[in-house]
């Protein structure tokens, strides 16, 4: 069974742009509003898609 984590509200999942030297939140988890700092400069949402079970 694959568990989906959905943010929301206040929470952010923040990725860097090296993923091989970056620390983000695969490693630190959601990030709260508050923590925040600076400008947002791209924003990026998946595409809508089925799921399909087997």
């Amino acid at each position: 069974m694959h568990r989906q984590r959905l943010g929301g509200g206040d929470r952010y999942f923040l990725l860097g742009d090296n993923r091989a030297e970056s620390s983000d939140s695969r490693s630190f988890g959601w990030v709260g509003r508050s923590a925040l700092v600076g400008k947002v400069t791209h924003r990026f949402r998946a595409a809508a898609t089925e799921v399909r079970t087997l």
